[in-house]
């Protein structure tokens, strides 16, 4: 399209060049030519149209061009958008397919790796920052893996070569790394299986054969062997289950963690700034002794009720309709009724954001209110 532009003002210096060598050859002649003139002065008001009509030209072209552009932006927007579709597509065939040929279908790595061998690419979807010396990775998923995570802190000094340790909504498995570079094997689980594909093409060469896939929803739709894991960590899943889901997943932590083996929990908390409007509400439910006092059943409804605001006004937050942030006694209850014994329990911030902010109201000797405790978390050993 640019060459219309090009040639409109072509055109136009063409017009100013021609209306200055008649005005010069006027003026060479004498003031009696002897001969008609063959040159057209041109007026001012004829000049001021030619002018206005190569602007409209121009402005129309630019306005051509500008929607050309628009619409290429926006098919390349949606072949991108149909690739990723497609890959989601082929990712959950292939995992349905796969989890079918193993045992308790818990699919080896390699089979989703790419065949090129160019795995470990982490970042190129995450933009994470891993460092192989130390003990955590930080990126778009949270702080599953950071110095403010107590869970992921205390399980990397504990692990040993050779444990073999459950990610139970891994995600794109971006807290797995730093435990297979502590020598450990791991299963990534996730109920999305374009992550666990994208995990998979993330890993090195040499860590297939300590990653198996597990592709479901927990705990319905997975199977594992009993007594075989040195260590279970669920990070920021609880919040989205129901009070059945929960006690399952509790009992099943139990059945399929060896002797003494370990599970670390990180949930959101009623406390977040996430639940803000819903914070009081749900301590006035566990003062009255509700079972779940930070259930929330139907989001709009409970906001309604609470804030005494139409639906209309609900902010966008993202999340699903139905949330179950947990107080640190839901859990430990739970725990301790599944036959765990409790080792830590807490809440902490799920930002170094927070926990700088927290850091300075303390410094201050001024109120923290919730700060600090959007999180509430768990480390319970087997009995």
């Amino acid at each position: 399209m640019h060459y219309r532009k090009f040639y409109y003002s072509i055109l136009a210096s063409v017009c100013l060049l021609g209306s200055t060598s008649v005005l010069l050859a006027m003026e060479d002649q004498d003031e009696t030519p002897s001969h008609p003139s063959t040159f057209h002065t041109l007026s001012g008001e004829e000049y001021e149209q030619i002018l206005s009509s190569l602007n409209n030209l121009t402005t129309a072209s630019e306005k051509e061009e500008s929607d050309s552009e628009l619409e290429e932006d926006e098919s390349d927007s949606e072949n991108a958008w149909s690739v990723e579709e497609r890959d989601k597509v082929e990712s959950k065939r292939k995992l349905e397919r796969l989890k079918s040929r193993y045992p308790y279908g818990l699919i080896p790595a390699k089979d989703l790796a790419p065949k090129t061998g160019a795995g470990y690419r982490l970042g190129c979807f995450l933009g994470a920052d891993f460092r192989e010396d130390e003990s955590y990775a930080s990126a778009a998923v949270g702080n599953t893996i950071s110095d403010s995570n107590p869970c992921s802190v205390r399980l990397l000094k504990e692990i040993e070569p050779g444990f073999k340790v459950l990610d139970i909504g891994c995600s794109y498995g971006i807290q797995i790394f730093p435990l297979l570079h502590k020598g450990a094997h791991a299963v990534a689980n996730d109920s999305d299986a374009y992550s666990l594909t994208n995990f998979a093409d993330c890993l090195k060469p040499e860590d297939h054969k300590k990653v198996h896939i597990s592709y479901g929803k927990f705990p319905e739709e997975t199977s594992f062997p009993p007594n075989h894991f040195d260590a279970v960590t669920m990070y920021y899943v609880i919040h989205y289950m129901k009070p059945k889901e929960i006690k399952a997943s509790f009992k099943k932590f139990h059945e399929i963690l060896k002797p003494n083996g370990k599970v670390y929990i990180m949930t959101l908390s009623p406390f977040s700034r996430t639940f803000g409007w819903y914070t009081n509400r749900a301590l006035l439910n566990q003062k009255k002794g509700h079972e779940w006092p930070g259930e929330i059943a139907d989001w709009a409804q409970v906001w309604t009720e609470v804030t005494g605001q139409p639906k209309e006004n609900l902010p966008e937050t993202g999340l699903p309709n139905y949330m179950h942030p947990q107080f640190q006694e839901t859990l430990m209850r739970e725990a301790f009724n599944s036959g765990f014994m409790i080792e830590a329990l807490g809440y902490c911030g799920i930002s170094q954001e927070e926990n700088r902010e927290l850091a300075e109201l303390k410094k201050k000797n001024l109120p923290t209110g919730c700060l600090g405790r959007s999180a509430a978390y768990l480390i319970a050993q087997k009995k």
